[in-house]
C-alpha cells in the first residue's frame, strides 16, 4: 500500500511539472510568418526517387538556361556547313559504289582490276586522310574541307572523262586523297561545341551524315542516270560518265555554297582554328 502511494505521488509530480513547463515556455504568435525554406520535394518514378532541389535564385536559373539554349543554337548554326560537307562527300563515295563497277567493266576493265581501283581508294585515303587532319590545325577546319570538296568534284569530273582503266584509278586515288571530310568534321565539332553532353550530340551527327550520304548516293546516282537518258538523251553507254559530272557538279555548288561561310566558337566553347 506504502509503495502505492509513493507511486500515485511520483506521477502526480511529474504532470505537474510538465504542465509548469509547457505554460513557461513562449509561443510564437498567430499572425507570426515563418521563415519560407526550401526543402527538397521528393517525386517517385516507379522504382526510382528523385529529388527536385528548388532553386534560390529562379531568374539567375532562367537567365542560365537561356545562355545555354543560345549557345546551343550557335554551335548548331556553326555546324551546318560540316555536316553538308560531310554528306555531299559520302554522296560522291554512294555513287562510286553503284556506278564505278558498271563503269570500269563498261571499259574492259577485269574484276581483279575493278578491285584495285576499289582499292585504291581506300589506300590514298588511309595517307591523306591524317595529313588533311593535321593541316586544318594550321589552315582552318573549314578551309580544308572545302579542299576535299574540291578534290572530290576535281576527281568525279576526271572519272567522267576517263578513257580507259589506268585513268579511272588514278582518279579514285585523288578522291581517297581528299576523302577525308569526316575525322576533318569530327575535330571541328570539337572546336565548336562546348565540351559535355552536345558535343558527344553533333559527333554522333556527323556520323548520321555520312550515312545519309551513303545511303542516299546509289538513289541519286540512279535518279541521275535515268534523268539523263530521258530528259538529255544520253545514250545508255555514256550514263556513267554523265552520272559522274553530275556528282562533281553537285561538291562544286556546295563548295561555292560555302565560301563565305566562316567557323567561328560560339561564346562558351573552346576557340578552334576556322
Amino acid at each position: 500500500m506504502a509503495l502505492c502511494r509513493h507511486t500515485r505521488s511520483l506521477s502526480l509530480f511529474l504532470l505537474l511539472s510538465a504542465a509548469a513547463a509547457l505554460a513557461v515556455t513562449p509561443s510564437a504568435p498567430r499572425g507570426a510568418l515563418r521563415p519560407a525554406v526550401s526543402r527538397p520535394r521528393l517525386r517517385h518514378f516507379g522504382q526510382r526517387s528523385e529529388v527536385l532541389v528548388l532553386s534560390a535564385d529562379p531568374p539567375a536559373q532562367r537567365g542560365a538556361v537561356r545562355s545555354g539554349a543560345a549557345v546551343r543554337s550557335a554551335a548548331t548554326g556553326a555546324l551546318l556547313p560540316i555536316w553538308l560537307a560531310v554528306f555531299v562527300q559520302m554522296v560522291g563515295v554512294g555513287i562510286n559504289l553503284s556506278t564505278l563497277p558498271l563503269f570500269v567493266l563498261s571499259l574492259g576493265g577485269t574484276p581483279l582490276q575493278l578491285a584495285s581501283v576499289v582499292s585504291a581508294f581506300s589506300g590514298a585515303q588511309m595517307l591523306g586522310g591524317p595529313l588533311l587532319v593535321r593541316v586544318s590545325g594550321r589552315v582552318g577546319r573549314l578551309a580544308v574541307l572545302r579542299c576535299c570538296l574540291a578534290g572530290n568534284a576535281l576527281a568525279a569530273l576526271l572519272t567522267s572523262v576517263a578513257p580507259g582503266y589506268r585513268c579511272v584509278a588514278l582518279c579514285r586515288v585523288l578522291a581517297g586523297l581528299f576523302a577525308a571530310s569526316v575525322p576533318v568534321a569530327q575535330v571541328a565539332v570539337t572546336d565548336v561545341v562546348p565540351a559535355g553532353a552536345a558535343t558527344s550530340q553533333a559527333l554522333s551527327r556527323v556520323g548520321s551524315a555520312a550515312s545519309a550520304g551513303i545511303i542516299a548516293g546509289p538513289a541519286i546516282g540512279g535518279v541521275l542516270g535515268l534523268a539523263a537518258r530521258h530528259l538529255l538523251g544520253v545514250p545508255p553507254h555514256r550514263e556513267a560518265r554523265a552520272v559522274f559530272a553530275a556528282s562533281a557538279c553537285l561538291a562544286a555548288l556546295v563548295l561555292l555554297a560555302t565560301m563565305r561561310v566562316r567557323l567561328a566558337p560560339p561564346p562558351g566553347a573552346a576557340g578552334g582554328p576556322g
